[in-house]
């Protein structure tokens, strides 16, 4: 296969009889999807807000008088609903009268807990932690942020 080609796949049978083509590697761009549905910043009001979202909200500590602030929110499930997106190349889960389901995120939520468990175990082999500065922790050339996060693990919240 070429760089770039058409990803190589890996059929998973699973508990209930049916089963699906997956990737058997992830790409950056499956990666960074995943990462972007998971976490959403924004700039929000002061006012109005629960009080929950307000002790999430961040102000500029040097004005008392902010009335906007940057609201964080993870999204667990729409990372984990991502991952299998575009991970999921195929499948055989048809609906009664024989037709294919679409891979899609209300599909997904109608799996079973067992075929679930075995999807989110093959999408685990699949990510790959960051990699580590070099030994010496220096780095050449210029210098950039880290800008890495942690991925949660499956079945892990």
């Amino acid at each position: 296969m070429a760089y770039g080609g058409r990803a190589e796949t890996e059929q998973i049978d699973l508990p209930s009889g049916y089963w699906v083509r997956m990737k058997t590697k992830a790409t950056r761009g499956d990666r960074l999807a995943a990462q972007e549905a998971m976490l959403k910043i924004r700039t929000v009001g002061l006012q109005g807000l629960s009080p929950e979202d307000r002790e999430e909200v961040a102000v500029d500590p040097e004005d008392p008088t902010a009335q906007r602030g940057m609201l964080t929110k993870y999204h667990t499930k729409a990372y984990f609903d991502t991952w299998m997106m575009r991970l999921i190349v195929e499948w055989n889960l048809d609906d009664e009268a024989g037709n294919i389901l679409p891979i899609t995120v209300a599909t997904l939520d109608g799996l079973e807990q067992e075929d679930d468990d075995v999807l989110q175990a093959a999408a685990k082999k699949r990510m790959k932690k960051p990699v580590a500065d070099p030994p010496s922790g220096r780095r050449s050339g210029a210098s950039f942020p880290d800008t890495r996060s942690p991925m949660p693990e499956p079945n892990a919240l």
